[in-house]
């Protein structure tokens, strides 16, 4: 990098169907899995080479999760790098599985900072969640965007759209 030069900035949030909605999230080991896993490591390197990144997070099973960790594992090597999580409620957790509460919790104690939306559950906590993110962020990296109401939105708010297969 020379004098002048400019570093981009970017703030990402990860967009994909449901944890119950992917049948191959049920087991990680899966063909299916670690191919969008790496999928989305690749996405995330190439994103990181870019410039700085901020990255957010609602932690939610899937692919919020897999990118938290990623990014997570990412923060180690690269100074510029950080996690945001954004919490729609405090018990968000609570019915998960033992695995996928203690991942939940180890990734809020590691990442940059967490925002936490509400206390309780409330009908539209999930909405408000998606809406918090879109606000906040740039540019939004989704798994099956034709599908995603997320990304619908974003593009109505003129952000940009990164799909992956």
């Amino acid at each position: 990098m020379t004098k002048g030069d400019t570093i981009m900035k970017r703030t990402i949030c990860f967009d994909g169907p449901v944890y119950d909605h992917l049948q191959y999230a049920k087991d990680e080991n899966s063909v299916e899995c670690q191919r969008i896993k790496k999928v989305l490591t690749d996405k995330i390197d190439t994103l990181i080479k870019e410039g700085e990144c901020v990255f957010m997070s609602g932690v939610r099973r899937g692919i919020e999760m897999w990118t938290a960790e990623i990014v997570l594992e990412k923060m180690e090597v690269y100074p510029n790098v950080s996690l945001i999580c954004v919490c729609p409620y405090e018990e968000q957790p609570t019915y998960w599985n033992e695995n996928h509460r203690e991942r939940y919790f180890t990734i809020h104690q590691l990442c940059t900072k967490l925002v936490m939306l509400n206390r309780h559950y409330e009908n539209d906590s999930y909405q408000k969640l998606d809406n918090y993110l879109l606000e906040h962020c740039d540019t939004i990296v989704t798994l099956n965007s034709e599908e995603s109401r997320m990304a619908r939105k974003a593009a109505q708010m003129n952000k940009l759209i990164l799909s992956i297969d």
